[in-house]
């Protein structure tokens, strides 16, 4: 509960086991968010469109409409935060859930500390101010990153990203042309440090060369073999980035979009 006696959030559990939920609404309930559970993903499709829902938390197998195609539909209609609960740790599983609108997947058995850190973090995500738009040099052209529309446009080419894609290529261009390391990616990404061997961030590095790179060869990201990450900033190499004032890249912001 909030100070004033309000639940922390309205939360939407879906699992066609009646039973399923059972243990995590108890969990979510105890730690102060309002819960609602169905075992119709289109029913929560209804309940999202009150406008009333802060977050959707649904199985991977949920019947005739998947998990997976929940967060297609919700996606469509709504920016609703969705956490897919799955007794799958295949990498090709997580990779497509996020990838059809899924902001963040956890497996089963998991800690309910770390499910509670999980939830807390995708609202802090969402309640967050909208930055402005921002502009960035870069080798290749310029960087113009469009919070709203969830997209960047590079040398005059726009494309669509998805929450977690926008997210890498924000950080990289907040840090202009200086080293992030994967840890410091891993907590601008998802607020955590990923598993050792996990390889989401790379997944996701090559989903945005493949997404923005205007021609193979050209890559606006830069790796640093077992180090990280950098954007492949305009007149900047690492050192000289790492050495400018702040170790950070001039960044202009511009109007907001209309």
């Amino acid at each position: 509960m909030t100070p004033d006696g309000a639940p922390r959030g309205a939360v939407v559990l879906v699992d066609t086991e009646p039973n399923g939920s059972e243990q995590l609404a108890r969990l979510l309930t105890d730690a102060g968010y309002g819960v609602t559970c169905t075992v119709d993903p289109l029913a929560c499709l209804g309940l999202c469109e009150t406008g009333r829902v802060d977050l959707v938390i649904t199985e991977m197998v949920v019947g005739p409409v998947t998990g997976l195609d929940l967060c297609r539909l919700l996606r469509a209609v709504s920016d609703i935060p969705l956490i897919v609960c799955s007794r799958s740790s295949a990498e090709v599983d997580k990779v497509l859930a996020l990838e059809m609108g899924a902001d963040d997947y956890i497996t089963r058995p998991y800690s309910e500390r770390e499910l509670l850190l999980r939830v807390a973090a995708v609202l802090r995500r969402r309640h967050r101010p909208q930055p402005k738009l921002l502009e960035v040099p870069t080798d290749l052209g310029q960087l113009v990153l469009h919070p709203v529309g969830v997209a960047v446009e590079l040398a005059g080419r726009r494309v669509s990203l998805s929450p977690l894609e926008f997210r890498l290529v924000s950080a990289l261009a907040r840090a202009g042309g200086r080293l992030l390391t994967r840890a410091q990616l891993q907590w601008a990404v998802w607020e955590r440090q990923l598993p050792p061997g996990d390889k989401l961030l790379d997944v996701y590095v090559r989903r945005l060369r493949t997404k923005v790179d205007p021609v193979p060869g050209a890559s606006l990201i830069i790796t640093v073999r077992r180090q990280g990450y950098r954007l492949a900033s305009s007149g900047t190499t690492p050192a000289a980035a790492a050495a400018a004032p702040g170790g950070h890249a001039r960044v202009r912001s511009l109007p907001d979009e209309r």
